[in-house]
């Protein structure tokens, strides 16, 4: 009796700690989007150019960004007008709908244009679709030009990303980068003497753009943009930066390597690491919604890249198709880009 009693214990005890995990993670998830309200959005005008595409993509009150791809415009895009060292880099974004096959919406960072052969890049990259079928998040990292380790991820989404605006963020700093969708982080690199070099350290300015990718982006290509249905429209908001702007007269400027959070807000000891809720919701994103990691790719990488973990049991060899790290848009690398230098600051909340 004694050892059936033990027995019934030890199952309520791990009906108890599952239960209790899965609170702790939906509690989690509630609480998320505090991290971007931590941050102010930025008006448009002040902070960011338009790189190529339609004029009219920003609406009256500087707050709205419309890019739109169809046969004349080629697709649009915007920067932002300063360089970061480090930062924060967030916008709510609305996706184009029904048949978007080929079309590539992408938020990331980038110094392409001033290091072309040892570059840092950071990507969101949202990939089009048939209708019936999820869109896929592609993530991926690029440090001092390791283009030949592709480290992309892919997710799909536990919403429809089409309906209404959703927060997609990124946080990069001297201890990590993470992304984050709603402000549940999906993913964390963290910097390593083993990842050396690979870790992106040099300033890097925000694109947003659209764009066609019919040759990679959807099914590996097999569906292109159709044209007939366009014009394919994606939508931003509630646009934020924060971080160290990079001061090309004083190399570094003051904020790119302080430990004072009055210099930069992004040293404080809550972005050091992520804590134990965010590590649940992290667990939950990458469980539920990742399908693809480099990490796993066999063919790809019979020895798995340093930073990955222990190989899993669903280490795969895969036929997944992926953007060549040259091939982005039209407007990229091929625009006259506004420079506007603030001198040894940071951008930081306002009080």
């Amino acid at each position: 009796m004694g050892k059936f009693s033990g027995i019934k214990v030890l199952v309520v005890l791990a009906l108890v700690a599952i239960v209790s995990s899965t609170v702790d993670a939906e509690e989690s998830r509630r609480i998320g989007p505090s991290l971007v309200s931590q941050f102010p959005s930025r008006d448009f005008d002040e902070y960011y150019s338009v790189i190529w595409g339609s004029p009219k993509m920003v609406d009256a009150d500087g707050q709205d960004v419309q890019l739109t791809l169809d046969r004349k415009t080629g697709g649009g895009g915007f920067s932002s007008k300063n360089r970061f060292h480090h930062g924060f880099f967030s916008a709510k974004i609305r996706l184009p709908g029904n048949y978007s096959a080929g079309v590539v919406t992408a938020f990331y960072t980038s110094n392409a244009d001033v290091y072309p052969k040892s570059h840092d890049e950071l990507d969101f990259e949202f990939l089009g679709v048939v209708p019936g079928t999820p869109y896929t998040v592609q993530t991926n990292i690029y440090g001092n030009g390791s283009t030949s380790t592709g480290r992309e991820e892919r997710f799909h989404l536990w919403f429809d990303p089409t309906e209404d605006y959703h927060h997609y963020s990124i946080l990069w700093n001297k201890y990590h980068t993470v992304f984050f969708v709603d402000g549940i982080p999906i993913r964390e690199m963290v910097r390593s003497e083993a990842l050396g070099k690979q870790y992106p350290t040099k300033a890097m300015t925000l694109y947003a753009t659209l764009w066609d990718g019919s040759h990679w982006a959807t099914q590996g290509g097999k569906y292109p943009v159709n044209y007939d249905l366009a014009p394919f429209k994606a939508s931003f908001k509630d646009l934020k930066l924060e971080g160290c702007v990079w001061n090309e007269a004083a190399v570094p400027p003051p904020c790119a390597f302080s430990s004072t959070p009055a210099m930069n807000k992004l040293d404080e000891p809550q972005f050091w690491r992520l804590d134990h809720k965010q590590r649940l919701e992290m667990r939950w994103a990458r469980s539920n919604y990742m399908w693809y990691s480099y990490c796993n790719d066999l063919k790809r990488y019979p020895a798995a890249p340093v930073e990955c973990p222990s190989r899993s049991d669903e280490a795969t060899t895969t036929t997944t198709t992926f953007r060549h790290h040259d091939h982005r848009h039209g407007g990229h690398g091929q625009h006259k880009r506004e420079k506007r230098i603030l001198v040894g600051t940071t951008l930081s909340r306002r009080d």
